[in-house]
């Protein structure tokens, strides 16, 4: 996963807070890495790429350790 792809995942997940004060941060956030770095949000569905690969590399990481 690129620096780039993280960027916009955390875009794409930040409405999804359920704390208010963090998801107000992550929504206020977002929107200017987004522009800062010239980068078009993330849709739905390259999110659920991303949310998989993540899973997948995290089960990976895990299995190597024990």
């Amino acid at each position: 996963m690129t620096a780039e792809e993280a960027i916009r995942f955390v875009a794409h997940e930040a409405p999804r807070c359920r704390d208010r004060d963090s998801a107000e941060a992550l929504c206020l956030l977002a929107p200017a890495l987004l522009k800062v770095t010239k980068l078009k949000p993330m849709d739905d569905l390259e999110a659920a790429a991303v949310r998989h690969q993540i899973k997948k590399e995290l089960a990976d990481a895990n299995a190597t350790r024990i």
